[in-house]
């Protein structure tokens, strides 16, 4: 979790995202809201085979605290009631799928 934090808050996606709001009303949590929570998984599968590319400690934890932000989008939208991974549209809102 270390830097994750700073990076969504203050750092790339404060930058590139926030546009002043909070983080579960930024695109990262509506999305998976409205989409289901592929994308998320898509995002963290992508950052987890960069990393591997990249011979730079510092490249490595940024795309290791990208995935944690993404996983943080993800159990948020979760706790909603928005957890079915195929779930497109919200249709499976509350039906505990996982």
């Amino acid at each position: 979790m270390e830097g994750a934090y700073e990076r969504v808050s203050i750092g790339k996606g404060a930058e590139r995202h926030a546009d002043g709001q909070p983080f579960e009303q930024q695109d990262i949590c509506t999305e998976l809201r409205l989409f289901g929570l592929s994308p998320a998984i898509y995002q963290i599968r992508k950052k987890a085979k960069e990393l591997l590319r990249f011979n730079r400690r510092t490249k490595q934890i940024e795309e290791l605290q990208d995935i944690i932000v993404y996983a943080a989008a993800a159990i948020i939208v979760c706790k909603e009631g928005f957890n079915d991974v195929t779930d497109l549209g919200g249709a499976g809102k509350g039906t505990g799928l996982v």
